[in-house]
């Protein structure tokens, strides 16, 4: 269960501006297109790295590597920091966005109170597709809530 959002009933302007609650209110697609931008600006400033590192120590011919010999032994320990560095990065943002869609793909429980009924009305949904007041449930119905409904927020 969310701490602050299961088995407490608000109406929609309290639970908008309660902490853990926030989260699964106000994503929408922003913060995929976001997190996606993310990850391929990292992605290209690893492989900028790359380049550059690669363009800055590329071999040398033979003949001017014997004569700077010394100087070449200094620089091959920066290689494997290098792809240390970049591997780490890479991994980084892989599990950065594994826990991103985990997240996103997490199956809510809705259950919705009616000022008209008393008895809940229970619904499914995935994280993602919770947007406001309104969200699409896993079997694909949209559902609009009013003003005077409460909702409830049940993590699985």
């Amino acid at each position: 269960m969310l701490t602050g959002c299961a088995n407490y009933r608000v109406d929609s302007h309290t639970i908008r501006n309660h902490r853990s609650c926030q989260s699964l209110i106000h994503t929408d697609t922003r913060s995929s297109k976001s997190m996606l931008t993310k990850i391929l600006f990292t992605i290209a400033v690893i492989l900028i790295v790359f380049v550059v590192y690669k363009a800055r120590f590329r071999t040398l011919p033979r003949h001017t590597a014997q004569i700077t010999n010394v100087s070449s032994n200094t620089k091959k320990p920066a290689t494997w920091i290098v792809y240390a560095i970049a591997s780490v990065l890479a991994l980084a943002a892989g599990v950065v966005y594994f826990f991103k869609w985990q997240s996103d793909n997490a199956v809510i429980t809705i259950r919705v109170v009616t000022s008209q009924e008393h008895d809940p009305t229970t619904y499914k949904a995935f994280q993602k597709d919770i947007k406001g007041r309104t969200f699409t449930t896993v079997d694909g119905r949209q559902v609009t809530l009013g003003d005077a409904d409460r909702i409830e927020l049940i993590d699985n």
